[in-house]
């Protein structure tokens, strides 16, 4: 690269550069590739992406706002994030709001005409497909589509009346009218191309970025109900009760093992030499007929775990009782919790006096996490029918004589959650998306060809609308012909710009090639 630019500046070195102002004559076409350096220049150098996790952080920020799955993203910044795009308005080139506008007399004509039909292009492009940030805005072709659709159903029964079908096909003709409309304008202003060719490469990125903020949006907006549902019907489930729960006598566990230091699991040493029977003194006995008390530990002498029992009939039997589900739930949870913490003393104890101690401990909590396993598990697969209707009701759409069991509502449980696990990979997928996109609207900003290829279909929108005004006026007075002739003569203009770049680097090996291709990665900067 070097060596290109200095061969560049020694063919640049001729008389004609040499009578140029100081800092001139060592940059080709100096006007134009300025102006691209200027309004690329407000570009934002760093937009953010949440699905990359920082230097130095072990989770993204997309990752911190899915967390556990179990609440809703709500959170500003995370949402400005996920839906962010190059800023269309106002300062433009990308920058948006904060920065002043461009004008001719500051910036000159072309970063104007560039930034302005970048602006231009959005609110177009909502009229046709919805505002990119508002997942209820559905824009002229999605309105279109639910116009379609509630035909098709409506055609579909046979109870629909001809009144019902005749409003509803005017409103799909006027839906297919401020669509065509909203299309019409939206093309006047995207449907800019050079020689034939596609429309050029900014105005194709910014509508990929600004339809991938759509999906984010949606994504955001399915996921957000999605957890919602989820929570419900746990919610169901939780608060139904199941009426052969076997809970263990004994919480020493949870209780006084473990003790809840400022949110973090610690373990208490002397009550887990008590709870292990380190010293032998403290495991469950049972009496003569076989009934075990726990009151003291849930495991025998042998290191059995034991569940409380009790005599009926001469016969042993469980000591059931009714309890929630929820506190199912919870009671193993917090085992859980309990034996994580022990598993992590087992990992880090270096006093091989109290490994033994540990060791049991570990291995009688893994005894009563599986043991409140199966009494959830067991729970949740209960199919007693609670419902007492019978009788399905045609007229309603629900099922009132369906069975209405644990087991039924846990199933709506895992479906729901299920489909949480679903709605969190559409948004992931979407958010990786949209940031490629965002990175493709500013590598095309950053690209002097797609740059002038945008300033042509700029101006060639500029002197339709020029042409236009002419011929709606019949006889157009003399500032409407030269605003047209004004407008054919700036199209001409950016033609010839983007020609005489195109001329510069026909060659890519060229020297001048390598001089542009370093003035773009500087920013404009030449040394």
């Amino acid at each position: 690269m070097l060596m290109k630019r200095l061969l560049a500046l020694i063919a640049l070195a001729s008389p004609a550069a040499l009578a140029q102002s100081p800092g001139e004559g060592n940059i080709p076409a100096p006007g134009l590739f300025d102006s691209q350096i200027l309004c690329s220049g407000q570009l934002p150098a760093m937009p953010p992406r949440p699905t990359v996790a920082p230097e130095g952080a072990v989770s993204s920020q997309l990752d911190a706002a899915i967390g556990m799955g179990n609440v809703r993203i709500a959170n500003r910044d995370v949402l400005d994030a996920l839906g962010y795009v190059v800023p269309p308005m106002g300062g433009n080139c990308g920058r948006g709001e904060t920065e002043d506008a461009f004008t001719v007399a500051g910036q000159g004509a072309v970063a104007v005409d560039v930034a302005e039909g970048y602006s231009a292009l959005l609110p177009r492009f909502k009229e046709v497909y919805g505002d990119p940030g508002n997942a209820a805005d559905t824009g002229a072709a999605g309105a279109l589509d639910n116009a379609r659709d509630d035909l098709a159903r409506a055609e579909a029964d046979d109870t629909t009346s001809s009144a019902r079908l005749t409003s509803l096909r005017a409103a799909v003709t006027r839906a297919e009218e401020a669509d065509k409309a909203a299309r019409a304008m939206f093309n006047e202003v995207a449907g800019g191309t050079i020689d034939d060719d596609a429309v050029n490469p900014i105005y194709a990125a910014a509508i990929a970025e600004w339809m991938a903020q759509s999906a984010v949006t949606r994504a955001i907006d399915g996921y957000n109900g999605a957890v919602g549902r989820t929570a419900a019907t746990q919610d169901v489930v939780d608060a139904m009760n199941y009426e052969a729960y076997v809970p263990l006598g004994n919480d020493d566990l949870v209780d006084d093992v473990i003790v809840d230091v400022g949110g973090v699991a610690t373990v208490n040493l002397a009550r887990l030499r008590e709870y292990a029977n380190a010293d032998g003194a403290n495991t469950a006995t049972a009496d003569a007929d076989g009934v075990y008390d726990t009151a003291r530990s849930n495991f025998d002498a042998a290191g059995n775990l034991v569940a409380p029992n009790r005599l009926v009939d001469g016969q042993l039997e469980a000591a059931t009782q009714s309890t929630l589900v929820r506190i199912a739930r919870t009671s193993l949870d917090a085992r859980r919790e309990a034996l994580d913490a022990l598993q992590q003393l087992q990992t880090d104890n270096r006093n091989a006096l109290l490994q033994p101690a540990i060791d049991e401990g570990v291995r009688r909590a893994q005894a009563e996490v599986d043991y409140y396993g199966a009494q959830l598990r067991t729970a949740l697969a209960d199919d007693t029918n609670r419902n007492p209707v019978t009788v399905d009701n045609p007229a309603t759409p629900e099922n009132e004589a369906a069975p209405f069991s644990i087991a039924s509502r846990n199933a709506d449980h895992i479906r729901a959650s299920n489909a949480r696990i679903g709605a969190e990979a559409a948004l992931r997928g979407a958010a990786r998306a949209r940031e490629e996109a965002t990175a493709n609207v500013i590598a095309q900003f950053n690209s002097p060809r797609s740059f002038y290829r945008q300033l042509v279909s700029r101006r060639e929108a500029l002197k339709a609308v020029a042409d236009r005004a002419v011929e709606y006026a019949g006889t157009p007075t003399q500032a409407l012909t030269d605003a047209a002739e004004a407008a054919a003569r700036a199209l001409n203009g950016a033609r010839a710009a983007l020609s005489s770049y195109e001329s510069l680097v026909a060659d890519p090996g060229s020297p001048v090639a390598g001089l542009i291709d370093t003035l773009v990665e500087t920013g404009g900067d030449d040394g």
